[in-house]
């Protein structure tokens, strides 16, 4: 039997919809719906990306674009919602009765009444290793803090911001050439983390980590005086 799924996220063609496309014809998934959400001070948050591309990174991106435009409908039934703690976006995932509910790149935080009032339990993938990496733009921080590898963490999500049970996690090696763009892909786009998402979201309830680090670190929206600061190598 299928595992009946939902996904909360946004519509991004670089890395989301890639990734979403893959999830909608696994045989062992019933994606029954995804619903984009609407990203608060897009624009700032699109501005600080920006900067954070290297040139390798920049003409990839558009390659993606330019493919996007000539790719035919995506795979899978979506929705536009601008409020993920709305009634009717509650009532709607109820409606369709999912197994389980999977956040990916989701750009708004549920409330704990939203988390109640939803039937299913509901995760999150989220690119940083928990709980040493909460937080935003994750890749930035591995690449300015030099770090050697990467990881996806596969929680369960409560009213606090990435502190929810912590099911299943993968690291991934990363490499000195590594950029912004390319260590996202790594966490989301790698055959290791396919397979890693899948069985997660198939063994959701099976799975038990020991958490060996309890330092918990939350990293914010970096300013543009940090990003240019890491683009010409003062740390």
């Amino acid at each position: 039997m299928k595992t009946k799924i939902i996904i909360l996220s946004m519509k991004d063609i670089f890395i989301t919809l890639p990734l979403l496309n893959r999830i909608s014809i696994d045989e062992r998934l019933d994606l029954k719906k995804v619903f984009f959400l609407k990203e608060r001070n897009s624009f700032k948050k699109k501005i600080k990306i920006l900067f954070l591309l290297s040139f390798k990174d920049f003409f990839k991106l558009v390659l993606i674009f330019i493919n996007s435009i000539l790719k035919k409908k995506n795979n899978f039934k979506n929705v536009f919602s601008n409020n993920v703690n709305s009634y009717d976006l509650i009532n709607t995932v109820n409606n369709l009765s999912p197994d389980i509910i999977v956040c990916i790149n989701c750009p708004q935080i549920l409330s704990e009444k939203t988390i109640n009032a939803i039937k299913a339990p509901i995760f999150n993938f989220h690119p940083g290793d928990l709980p040493s990496f909460r937080g935003v733009l994750i890749p930035f921080f591995l690449l300015r803090q030099k770090e050697k590898k990467a990881c996806i963490s596969f929680h369960k999500i409560d009213k606090y911001i990435d502190k929810g049970q912590l099911i299943n996690k993968k690291y991934i090696s990363l490499s000195k050439k590594e950029t912004f763009f390319s260590v996202y892909e790594k966490i989301f786009l790698s055959n290791e983390s396919y397979n890693f998402i899948i069985n997660s979201i198939l063994h959701y309830s099976d799975i038990k980590i020991d958490i060996k680090d309890n330092i918990s670190n939350y990293y914010n929206y970096p300013s543009i005086i940090e990003i240019l600061r890491f683009r010409i190598g003062i740390r």
